[in-house]
């Protein structure tokens, strides 16, 4: 093979390399962008990856080289739009086959939400209210997940830990359940059962969670009271019983009585650091 043509073909192959990096750049931004509108396939982005149907998504970059062909744009400029042109069209959800459409984006959902039906268009609604429900709580504990998972949080705060895990849990079951219902694995009256019982669990651990850390604050507050108050007493109790009782000097009396006021005051800081991110 000549040098000309070796040359040639070295350089359409680093074309063709380099366009497959963009396309795949461009897909992988427009999941992100679905996994941050649902939060529950945040831990399978492979499921999300399978849903995209090939055949649309080479229709699509058809139109975007025709487009393309019809102006004589740089190559950097190209490579802009066709990335920007991808990755939206990837989030949109319009790049999904039809499983990816009714399980992700709750396509049936929305479509009864629009119903002329005022029953359906109200049942509907409330689901809707319900997924949304869903997503914002998951989105949230899967990152107190990952903080539990961290230090020894976990077994300090064993209440607080069922509770996260709960809800982790719930982020699996919540798809698994969509998934099955498009398979036709299950009925209609047993996925609004599960749903029901996804939402109902989701909501009791949320509480469960939340009443885990507002208690670790509260026992601060009370330990720091009781130090508070212990101090107190060792500092005043020599002038009280005027060092008649008792076989520690008031030196020491007086050190122990410090050190305990120390406590309280570092409990107490720490209390209300706590109430302080919560209220956040």
């Amino acid at each position: 093979m000549p040098a000309t043509a070796k040359n040639k073909k070295r350089k359409e192959t680093t074309q063709q390399k380099r366009k497959n990096q963009l396309v795949n750049s461009a897909i992988q931004k427009g999941i992100e962008a679905i996994v941050e509108a649902h939060p529950v396939f945040r831990e399978r982005p492979e499921y999300i990856m399978r849903r995209i149907d090939q055949r649309k998504l080479n229709e699509k970059l058809q139109t975007i080289g025709e487009y393309l062909e019809e102006r004589n744009l740089p190559d950097k400029e190209k490579e802009k739009y066709i990335f920007t042109e991808l990755a939206n069209y990837v989030a949109s959800g319009k790049a999904f086959d039809e499983e990816g459409k009714e399980v992700i984006l709750k396509r049936s959902l929305q479509e009864k939400s629009r119903s002329l039906n005022p029953f359906k268009r109200f049942s509907s609604k409330r689901n809707l209210k319900g997924e949304e429900y869903l997503n914002s709580t998951i989105e949230a504990f899967q990152e107190l997940y990952g903080l539990l998972s961290s230090g020894d949080y976990a077994q300090r705060m064993p209440e607080v830990r069922e509770a996260v895990t709960t809800i982790y849990d719930m982020g699996f079951a919540d798809p698994a359940v969509e998934i099955l219902k498009y398979h036709g694995i299950v009925n209609e009256g047993w996925y609004n059962s599960i749903k029901k019982g996804i939402i109902k669990k989701t909501k009791e651990a949320r509480e469960q969670a939340v009443s885990g850390i507002e208690n670790l604050v509260l026992y601060q507050k009370a330990a720091a009271v009781f130090f508070g108050l212990l101090g107190s007493f060792t500092l005043l109790m020599p002038r009280i019983t005027g060092g008649a009782i008792g076989t520690l000097s008031n030196s020491k009396t007086n050190l122990i009585g410090l050190l305990t006021l120390f406590v309280s005051l570092i409990l107490f800081l720490i209390s209300h650091k706590n109430k302080k991110y919560k209220s956040l």
